[in-house]
């Protein structure tokens, strides 16, 4: 007698969401919003509300309450009376006081950790880099940034001194959303290309001196590149139906210009 075959049909896999528990809701609707806030498709200005927000995430009004209070408190948002929240706004302060404090701490930290780098990982990056992005390519745009982070990243580290490793990588964190908005609108890769592999040259030749010297040169080609970029954005609003979290669309909010404050 010949049995039959048994097969198994596959578990689709669980909606975190579904499962998850009230206070890791939360932490889910904390990281898929501040991630939209960090990548800019919830743009700075942007004012909203925890029902468009419920809406747009598929979550309830609580977890996105405990998500938006959170941004508050990082200062990536304010809290309006009777009318909701918005997306903190970029100012030119704010990019002139983050790119102030890198080029003060950068240089240094790359000065410390030049007899230490990883040559080999960073020139695994700096190829990732030189491929660069099309513009309006949201995916290649992210991937762009993610390596240009890690690069700077991997040459800070090396440094070996926690404490400014963790100040300097705050600050770049900080200056995700300028990148953002400004390296993608004016994005000079000939200039950029041929700063990072001059690094990754002086790095190799353990020339610390250089290697700091040519940060410094580039914190300034990213500062110019930014505040051309973000200056272009007269009207920011939240991306189309098609790169939103969710397939209902997502109504475009306009959000005042950049301020010189």
């Amino acid at each position: 007698m010949t049995r039959a075959k048994r097969t198994l049909t596959p578990t689709p896999p669980a909606d975190p969401a579904a499962t998850a528990t009230p206070g890791r809701l939360g932490d889910h609707a904390y990281e898929r919003l501040r991630s939209d806030v960090m990548h800019c498709l919830i743009l700075p200005g942007a004012e909203v509300t925890e029902a468009l927000l419920a809406a747009r995430y598929g979550l309830g009004k609580a977890p996105i309450r405990s998500a938006l209070l959170r941004l508050v408190q990082e200062g990536l948002a304010v809290s309006l009376p009777r009318r909701g929240y918005q997306i903190a706004p970029v100012t030119i302060r704010d990019i002139r006081e983050l790119f102030q404090l890198r080029a003060l701490l950068e240089p240094e930290a790359v000065r410390l950790g030049v007899p230490h780098a990883d040559v080999a990982a960073l020139r695994t990056l700096d190829a990732v880099l030189a491929s660069g992005f099309t513009k309006g390519d949201v995916e290649g745009e992210a991937a762009y940034l993610a390596a240009n982070r890690a690069f700077h990243s991997t040459l800070i580290s090396a440094c070996n001194n926690e404490k400014l490793t963790r100040v300097i990588d705050n600050v770049i964190d900080q200056m995700g959303r300028l990148f953002h908005l400004g390296l993608t609108q004016t994005w000079n890769k000939g200039k950029l290309r041929s700063e990072h592999q001059e690094l990754v040259d002086a790095v190799e030749a353990r020339d610390a001196d250089r290697a700091a010297a040519i940060v410094a040169e580039h914190i300034e080609t990213m500062r110019q590149t930014v505040i051309e970029g973000v200056m272009q954005h007269d009207s920011l609003a939240f991306p189309s139906a098609s790169t939103a979290s969710t397939a209902s669309p997502a109504p475009r909010i306009a959000r005042p210009p950049v301020r010189a404050d």
